[in-house]
Order: structure tokens, then sequence, then C-alpha cells
């Protein structure tokens, strides 16, 4: 898949704050809503995390490698 296709899909690793009264007020990270789906700010980070596996391709044309996309290193495949 292409980068930015990746950017769009939830990542199980990601994490967001959530701000909670326990004796003060703190912040926790979370990866879920208040109704137990995915929180919508928990995406992949694509090439900007170390699990990114970039795939490429070579061009006969420019004479160069080419990256054409790529995948989630810890989850594999799509």
């Amino acid at each position: 898949m292409t980068e930015d296709e990746a950017k769009t899909k939830w990542c199980p690793f990601a994490r967001g704050p959530l701000l909670v009264k326990l004796n003060e007020w703190t912040t926790l990270p979370v990866n879920r809503d208040d109704t137990g789906g995915p929180d919508g700010g928990c995406k992949c980070l694509g090439s900007a995390c170390m699990a990114w596996r970039a795939q490429y391709e070579w061009n006969d044309a420019a004479n160069t490698i080419d990256a054409t996309g790529g995948y989630c290193g810890l989850a594999g495949r799509a």
C-alpha cells in the first residue's frame, strides 16, 4: 500500500492523550475512544515509524530506485 493509504489506518501501537481526574488531573496514553472503538488520532506514521518497511522498484527510464509503497513490519503485509 502507499504511505498515504497507510496513514489513514489505525495503529494499535500508537497512543494519544486522555485527560482524567484521579487524585489530580493527569494524562493517560490511550489508543481507544470512550466507546471502545479506535481513537481517530492513533494513525499509522508511515515512514516516520521504525517498523515501516518500504518497498522499492527499479526505474529503467530514470536509472533510479523509487519507493513504491510499503507495509508495517510488525503487522505484516496487508
